[in-house]
């Protein structure tokens, strides 16, 4: 590589070295003067948008699914109920992480209700 070459590739090197520790600075050390002013904008702009941008309702076929810590523990099941259902049985056997046997239940019922799409 010719010398020219080499000496852009090392300026380069050092802009992108210097800009991305003075983010690093800006967003660790937030009271170092002037470096943090811009740091708190961005941040006070991101605000605004979660708090005044747009309110979108989520499309009425969207369904979220969560877990809460009553599915992980299976509190709520009585022990007829364990033994009637294959995914609550293996619910119980081990804690998360489960099995893939569990998620290929899961999804079998989700499909079986009309789901067209799951996204993990």
């Amino acid at each position: 590589m010719h010398w020219f070459g080499r000496a852009r590739l090392f300026v380069l090197t050092l802009i992108c070295l210097f800009w991305t520790g003075l983010i690093f600075v800006g967003h660790f050390f937030p009271s170092a003067p002037f470096i943090s002013t811009p740091w708190r904008g961005e941040q006070g702009f991101e605000d605004l948008l979660r708090r005044e941008g747009r309110k979108t309702a989520p499309p009425p076929d969207f369904v979220f699914l969560g877990l809460d810590q009553s599915t992980l523990e299976l509190t709520a099941y009585s022990a007829e109920e364990l033994q009637g259902n294959r995914a609550l049985q293996l619910l119980a056997e081990r804690p998360f992480p489960w099995s893939r046997e569990v998620w290929a239940l899961l999804l079998d019922r989700l499909f079986g209700a009309g789901a067209r799409l799951v996204v993990w």
